[in-house]
């Protein structure tokens, strides 16, 4: 690839650090009673969720009645999930 700019060039590197540092890991489903070892950067709704527990994670306020509708993605830090209800794929770290 030729660069025109030293931009361009910056550019494509934070974009291969990037691409290093969060896709080659992989993610994991997750179903209710089958707790997941992470660590994981972020989690998915697949279907309205319910979380059974979330070990050691840093998101302030969670409890284990707070419905998470399907669709949207949480970021943070989780070392493990345990869903009472629903789906989420997990980002592993």
């Amino acid at each position: 690839m030729q660069y025109r700019t030293d931009q361009e060039r910056l550019l494509d590197t934070i974009g291969i650090g990037v691409n290093k540092a969060l896709g080659p890991k992989g993610s994991k489903l997750i179903a209710p009673s089958a707790s997941s070892i992470g660590p994981f950067y972020a989690i998915t709704i697949i279907e309205d969720t319910v979380f059974g527990s979330m070990t050691d994670c840093n998101i302030v306020g969670l409890d284990t009645t707070t419905v998470f509708v399907a669709g949207i993605t949480i970021m943070g830090s989780f070392p493990q999930v345990t869903l009472t209800s629903g789906k989420v794929l997990a980002y592993k770290l």
